[in-house]
């Protein structure tokens, strides 16, 4: 008996990207993830001298928790032995040369369009992991378009544009393909195999290495967004208030030379920040000296309108002790009065007794002639 494992689910990378076909393209980029497992299985099994040879996305099934299992290896080689798949795989050439239309053929090795063109020739004996590598490229180029790299009906037609033209771009078929992938798929889809990448494991490290330098250019691009937007509103500011918006551009446009030192956005940005940061400077000197002024002035007011204050306090002072002195006065004359008018009465008194005195005596010599 032979037994294989189970895979529950009916979900293959060839339905995946059917269903991704007319999405975004950052949609359809989310589809590297499992083709970066399917590079994995093809290092590990060719590390192990081992060669699938019908390499399709329909022989790549996607599990419900992120698994991806890479199946069909009946047509597989393997190097230094005996190629026991050779007969099968000769029949199933055959048949592709006799089909009129290639659509009614259900299954053959290597399904046409991810074919290597030794493959193609029927040249088994050429036949190694870059052929497989040929067919990573055609499904990373259908990942990116929704179609195969060559659009054919016949093995025929196959076999001549395969032999004689060139692979297309993938950014001249699909907007928005990133550069590099495209770039990638045209060397894996290379006729010579000596011009395709080394291995599987190399078509995974460009593919990682882009998805690295992508995210850096999300960054990149975050932190331009924030020094324009920065610089757009200090444009409409004023001194301290214009220069904090040109250092929060400049903080952005400081994580931009982090990550791209060579950036002429952040070249430019820098240089409409330095203009308005100058622009700052000036309006805020200028705002200093009004500042100044007017503190100089509200100084000036204030010593004024301290002056006045203690003018009036010594005016009302003064005044005060003019009161008090005619008051003093006014007391001194009515004392003086009443010091008089005591002096008088006292004088009076005193010649009222003399005179009593003297009439007492006269009237005691009176009565002294009277008795004699």
């Amino acid at each position: 008996y032979y037994t294989m494992r189970f895979i529950k689910g009916e979900r293959t990378l060839a339905t995946a990207i059917e269903e991704a076909k007319e999405a975004p393209i950052e949609e359809r980029l989310r589809l590297l993830e499992p083709f970066l497992k399917v590079c994995d299985t093809l290092s590990y099994a060719h590390a192990k001298g081992v060669i699938h040879r019908d390499l399709k996305p329909d022989n790549i099934v996607l599990g419900e928790f992120g698994e991806v299992v890479v199946i069909d290896w009946g047509l597989a080689k393997i190097q230094d032995r005996d190629d026991v798949a050779h007969e099968r795989w000769q029949d199933r050439i055959q048949e592709y040369r006799e089909a009129t239309d290639l659509r009614t053929v259900a299954s053959a090795m290597g399904t046409p369009g991810y074919m290597a063109p030794e493959a193609a020739k029927g040249q088994a004996e050429k036949m190694d992991a870059k052929s497989d590598v040929y067919s990573l490229g055609a499904i990373l180029f259908q990942i990116l378009t929704g179609r195969l790299p060559f659009e054919f009906r016949t093995f025929g037609e196959l076999i001549q544009q395969v032999l004689q033209a060139d692979p297309p771009q993938a950014v001249d078929v699909a907007e928005g393909v990133p550069e590099a992938l495209s770039e990638l798929c045209v060397r894996c889809l290379a006729r010579d195999p000596d011009e395709r990448p080394a291995s599987a494991e190399d078509v995974a490290r460009a593919v990682r290495e882009w998805q690295a330098q992508s995210a850096v250019d999300r960054e990149v691009e975050g932190f331009l967004r924030d020094a324009k937007t920065a610089l757009d509103t200090a444009e409409g500011l004023d001194g301290a208030a214009m220069l904090r918006q040109v250092d929060r551009a400049v903080a952005a446009i400081g994580q931009v030379r982090t990550r791209r030192p060579e950036s002429q956005r952040a070249a430019s940005c820098e240089q409409r920040a330095e203009a308005l940061r100058e622009t700052g400077i000036r309006a805020r000197e200028r705002g200093a000296r009004r500042q100044s002024l007017v503190r100089t002035g509200l100084a000036a007011l204030l010593l004024l309108v301290v002056g006045a204050a203690v003018a009036v306090g010594l005016v009302e002072a003064a005044g005060q002790e003019e009161a008090r002195e005619r008051t003093r006065a006014d007391l001194g004359e009515r004392n003086a009065r009443t010091q008089l008018r005591r002096a008088r009465a006292l004088a009076l008194a005193s010649n009222s007794t003399v005179a009593l005195e003297r009439d007492a005596q006269s009237a005691l010599l009176l009565a002294r002639e009277a008795l004699r």
